[in-house]
């Protein structure tokens, strides 16, 4: 089962190179799914803890790394690593992803030689934790804004959460809202028959 899973996974991450762009790859390994903007192709996946795809051009990046779940204590955690592991220095906000906690951060750091900016989304999930990186060098970064953006709010932790808005989304307008009570529609006994003519 766990080999199946792998060249399945494999298999959409090939094919949807291929066409230009993934619309919608699953990692059944991690239980993650990924709406990559269109164009976006596999850039590496050799360890699949760690995927990457680019745009187009080669210039931005888009990278989801799993972990287990007890390896942070918090998306607070996740974030601080990433920040000591690549001198990385910016702003970051915590928020509720679902009901989990999660850490939305603007990092710039040294991507090698370069200078880069990204977007990063720290996730501590309930089988997993996620860190989500969308970055561009520092000269572009503007260019790919958006669609870094549109990378990270593509990410599902699981197949309930397709349901909802993504990560980001999540961050800019909580869902379900705060404050809001659960409704639940009442129907009637009664069944109305349609009858054609």
């Amino acid at each position: 089962m766990y080999k199946k899973g792998i060249l399945l996974f494999i298999l959409v991450l090939a094919l949807a190179a291929g066409n230009g762009g993934a619309e919608e790859v699953f990692a059944e390994q991690y239980g993650y799914y990924l709406d990559v903007p269109e164009g976006w192709k596999l850039l590496d996946a050799r360890d699949l803890s760690v995927i990457s795809f680019t745009d187009p051009s080669s210039r931005a990046v888009f990278q989801i790394m799993a972990f287990p779940d007890e390896r942070f204590p918090s998306a607070a955690g996740i974030a601080a690593h990433f920040r000591e592991r690549f001198s990385a220095r910016g702003d970051e906000a915590p928020f509720t992803y679902g009901e989990t906690d999660a850490v939305i951060a603007d990092y710039t750091f040294q991507a090698g030689r370069h200078g880069a900016r990204g977007w990063f989304v720290f996730i501590n999930g309930t089988r997993h934790d996620y860190a989500l990186a969308a970055f561009a060098p520092e000269d572009v970064y503007e260019d790919f804004h958006d669609q870094m953006l549109s990378c990270l709010d593509g990410f599902s932790p699981g197949k309930e959460e397709r349901l909802y808005p993504g990560p980001v989304s999540h961050f800019y307008n909580a869902f379900p809202p705060r404050g809001a009570e659960g409704f639940r529609p009442r129907f009637s006994e009664r069944t109305d028959k349609i009858r054609g003519r």
